[in-house]
Protein backbone atom coordinates (compact mmCIF):
# COMPACT_ATOMS: atom_id res chain seq x y z
CA UNK A 1 0.00 0.00 0.00
CA UNK A 2 0.86 3.31 -0.56
CA UNK A 3 1.31 5.98 2.25
CA UNK A 4 -1.66 7.66 3.72
CA UNK A 5 0.05 10.90 4.01
CA UNK A 6 -1.45 14.12 1.82
CA UNK A 7 1.84 14.39 -0.17
CA UNK A 8 2.59 10.64 -0.22
CA UNK A 9 -0.85 9.86 -2.02
CA UNK A 10 0.17 13.13 -4.04
CA UNK A 11 3.55 11.45 -5.03
CA UNK A 12 1.76 8.37 -5.75
CA UNK A 13 -0.65 9.85 -8.11
CA UNK A 14 1.80 12.41 -9.94
CA UNK A 15 4.08 8.92 -10.75
CA UNK A 16 0.90 6.60 -11.68
CA UNK A 17 -0.15 9.80 -14.15
CA UNK A 18 2.93 9.97 -15.48
CA UNK A 19 2.85 6.27 -16.32
CA UNK A 20 -0.07 6.28 -18.06
CA UNK A 21 0.46 9.25 -20.00
CA UNK A 22 0.44 8.51 -23.35
CA UNK A 23 0.64 11.96 -24.79
CA UNK A 24 3.77 13.48 -22.81
CA UNK A 25 4.90 11.13 -20.81
CA UNK A 26 7.65 12.50 -17.72
CA UNK A 27 9.04 11.87 -15.02
CA UNK A 28 7.46 13.56 -12.77
CA UNK A 29 3.79 13.87 -13.49
CA UNK A 30 1.60 16.89 -13.81
CA UNK A 31 1.74 19.71 -11.45
CA UNK A 32 -1.22 19.28 -8.55
CA UNK A 33 -3.58 22.15 -10.02
CA UNK A 34 -2.74 21.36 -13.70
CA UNK A 35 -5.61 19.07 -15.62
CA UNK A 36 -4.42 15.31 -15.65
CA UNK A 37 -5.91 15.63 -19.85
CA UNK A 38 -3.19 17.76 -20.34
CA UNK A 39 -0.71 15.10 -19.04
CA UNK A 40 -2.10 13.51 -22.23
CA UNK A 41 -4.75 11.33 -19.66
CA UNK A 42 -7.83 9.91 -21.56
CA UNK A 43 -10.83 8.50 -20.35
CA UNK A 44 -10.14 4.58 -20.66
CA UNK A 45 -6.32 5.82 -18.62
CA UNK A 46 -8.34 7.28 -16.24
CA UNK A 47 -10.07 4.13 -15.71
CA UNK A 48 -6.76 2.55 -15.27
CA UNK A 49 -5.69 5.43 -12.98
CA UNK A 50 -9.31 4.85 -10.77
CA UNK A 51 -8.25 1.14 -10.37
CA UNK A 52 -4.84 1.30 -9.49
CA UNK A 53 -6.36 4.10 -6.39
CA UNK A 54 -8.55 1.71 -5.09
CA UNK A 55 -6.12 -0.98 -5.11
CA UNK A 56 -2.82 0.81 -3.58
CA UNK A 57 -5.62 2.40 -0.78
CA UNK A 58 -8.23 -0.47 -0.60
CA UNK A 59 -11.10 2.02 -1.59
CA UNK A 60 -13.69 2.03 -4.08
CA UNK A 61 -15.72 5.16 -5.87
CA UNK A 62 -19.50 4.61 -5.79
CA UNK A 63 -20.85 5.25 -9.48
CA UNK A 64 -22.00 8.70 -8.53
CA UNK A 65 -18.31 9.92 -7.68
CA UNK A 66 -17.18 8.67 -11.23
CA UNK A 67 -17.64 12.23 -12.78
CA UNK A 68 -14.49 13.69 -14.20
CA UNK A 69 -14.70 16.87 -12.09
CA UNK A 70 -14.01 14.63 -9.66
CA UNK A 71 -10.82 13.29 -11.03
CA UNK A 72 -9.74 16.52 -12.60
CA UNK A 73 -6.22 16.92 -10.87
CA UNK A 74 -3.79 15.71 -8.60
CA UNK A 75 -5.10 17.85 -5.95
CA UNK A 76 -8.52 17.16 -6.60
CA UNK A 77 -7.92 13.24 -6.48
CA UNK A 78 -5.68 13.51 -3.56
CA UNK A 79 -8.71 15.24 -2.04
CA UNK A 80 -10.96 12.66 -2.51
CA UNK A 81 -9.00 10.09 -1.37
CA UNK A 82 -7.69 12.20 1.86
CA UNK A 83 -12.06 12.29 2.54
CA UNK A 84 -12.24 8.08 1.89
CA UNK A 85 -9.24 7.75 4.31
CA UNK A 86 -9.85 10.38 6.54
CA UNK A 87 -6.28 11.45 6.73
CA UNK A 88 -5.63 14.88 8.45
CA UNK A 89 -4.78 17.40 6.09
Amino acid sequence: MSGNSVEDIKRFLRSSVAGLAKDRPSAGGPEDDEPIRNAGIDSMQLIHLVVQIETAYDIAFEDDEMLLENFRTIAVIADRIVQKLGVAR
